[in-house]
């Protein structure tokens, strides 16, 4: 907690980190953007005629008073003279950007009439087309919030897409949007973190560990992820995983909990193993009191989000039983 950094604005900022950054976004111009923009001839037809005018003043100024022939950079005519003493006269794309020396003073103001003619049409014309144009976000450059700074170290946000694809006997018909658990739900590393659950157990109070006998996939339930048994007693236990990327949520638990009491036989332990815990969720699990069923939060290493610091770690520690102060109510009456 010792440097600044530019503090993000978020595009969901009731959701907190895990509703994303709101990113700076640039006009993604095609040429079939220009083509179908139904304002490029309006303006043409507005702001044209000013510059014919403006270029028909300055041609009869260089024919009344001829300068010196000029070599036009552009166009059918490019590098061959225009001499004025012939009767010739300039084509919109061959006036000179700037004034030459040799050109007399009356030209200076149809020649800057011009081109400040062709700079609006120019400017109205490339509004337009970006007013039309789809936007491109711009996930390297998230909006920076001036009205607040971070003090803490370093991080990067991540995002690993596991896309599902159905066939098309299995798929099912678009539900109704739900803001509510908008970028939550399941994950494709459930079965990593279940085999990992399996391998390194769960650490409690003193160092004592949970260790489990087997785990497998329940059928039928959304909400629990993984049943098996503990080692040495053979209770069964029923976990339930957070998301990946935010945190474990009031809904999750409540929905957990109804998918366990279905269950026969009961399980005696329901984990809920997240990487953060919403505090209403954790405020449920914690008062939750069910006979013969213990409701336990776990914490899990942020290192199982990345497989390569998973292998990396000198400890196997990846789960843990997180613990609430131990404390006793007493009724003290005065004398």
């Amino acid at each position: 907690m010792t440097a600044s950094f530019d503090y993000y604005a978020l595009r969901y900022p009731h959701e907190g980190l895990k509703g994303g950054f709101d990113y700076e976004t640039v006009p993604h111009i095609t040429l079939k953007s220009i083509a179908n923009n139904p304002d490029i001839d309006t303006i043409h037809d507005e702001d044209h005629p000013k510059i014919a005018a403006a270029l028909a003043d300055l041609n009869a100024t260089l024919t009344s008073a001829p300068p010196l022939p000029i070599k036009p950079t552009q166009g059918y005519r490019k590098g061959k003279q225009v001499s004025f003493r012939d009767g010739d006269v300039l084509e919109e794309w061959e006036v000179p950007f700037d004034l030459p020396t040799d050109w007399p003073e009356a030209a200076k103001a149809p020649f800057e009439a011009f081109h400040k003619a062709r700079q609006s049409m120019q400017l109205r014309m490339d509004q337009s087309i970006a007013d039309h144009a789809d936007q491109e976000t711009l996930y390297d450059k998230p909006r920076i919030d001036k009205n607040k700074l971070r003090i803490t170290g370093p991080f990067s946000v991540e995002a690993v897409p596991a896309p599902t694809v159905l066939s098309l006997d299995e798929s099912l018909p678009a539900e109704e949007a739900d803001s509510t658990v908008a970028r939550s739900g399941e994950t494709s590393r459930q079965s990593l973190w279940r085999d990992e659950l399996l391998k390194t157990g769960v650490r409690g109070k003193g160092g004592n560990m949970m260790r489990f006998a087997e785990f497998e996939v329940i059928p039928g339930t959304k909400f629990l992820h993984a049943s098996g048994s503990l080692t040495d007693t053979g209770e069964r236990v029923v976990v339930s995983f957070g998301p990946e990327h935010a945190a474990l949520e009031q809904r999750q638990v409540e929905e957990a909990m109804n998918e366990a009491y279905t269950l026969m036989p009961k399980p005696k332990f329901l984990l809920f193993c997240a990487f953060t815990f919403d505090p209403e969720a954790a405020k449920d699990i914690d008062e939750m009191n069910v006979p013969g069923m213990t409701f336990l939060k776990v914490q899990m290493n942020t290192d199982l989000l990345t497989e390569d610091l998973k292998r990396a770690r000198s400890s196997n520690q990846s789960f843990w039983l997180m613990g609430q102060p131990e404390v006793e109510l007493r009724m003290v009456f005065p004398h």
